[in-house]
């Protein structure tokens, strides 16, 4: 039997109660355990939501999105599509289009347990910023594992960032400004 996480504060729970009230169903994750100063059996719910969020999805006809509960596993694959959908259907400015791009790549790079792609990191760089770096060494900053990028200053750091960032990167630009930490 495998245990049951509440999604709401991250405490195993015992049992899912549904609730309706007005024709809406509501979702509570039922949490028994003992008082540790009295021995007594307690109850905690936390509330997960509703099935669906109907005024908000209102909001959101045009895209097609259908906002769920914290109860339904799969609502960021029903989500994504939708907005996939959505966005095979409207115009987009190149900023706009680039920039979504990126987050989708990094989503893309963070869910298959990619590592900065040094090869791909060379080409961006060469491309957008005429810099080729020389120096590239694997470390690991607070369990990430990162690539750190040595560089001439601050000021071509800082440019080694914006472009990698565009292209789905996470960067930051280390304290003396020498060296750029690139991650997923």
């Amino acid at each position: 039997m495998s245990l049951k996480i509440c999604p709401r504060c991250g405490q195993p729970y015992s049992w899912i109660e549904r609730r309706e009230s007005r024709g809406n169903v509501y979702y509570y994750a039922v949490h028994v355990y003992k008082d540790p100063q009295t021995g007594k059996r307690r109850v905690k719910k936390c509330y997960l939501g509703p099935e669906e969020y109907e005024y908000v999805s209102r909001l959101h006809i045009k895209e097609g999105l259908t906002l769920k509960g914290l109860r339904d596993s799969q609502r960021a694959l029903e989500y994504l599509d939708a907005l996939i959908a959505y966005l095979q259907t409207v115009e987009l400015d190149s900023s706009l289009r680039r920039a979504l791009g990126a987050r989708f790549m990094r989503i893309g790079r963070i869910l298959l347990g990619l590592e900065p792609d040094i090869s791909e990191i060379s080409e961006i760089l060469r491309v957008r910023t005429g810099f080729a770096p020389v120096v590239y060494r694997p470390v690991e900053v607070q369990g990430r594992r990162l690539l750190e990028i040595s560089t001439p200053g601050r000021e071509k750091s800082e440019e080694v960032c914006r472009a990698l960032v565009e292209y789905g990167y996470s960067c930051r630009v280390s304290e003396d400004g020498l060296k750029v930490y690139v991650g997923v």
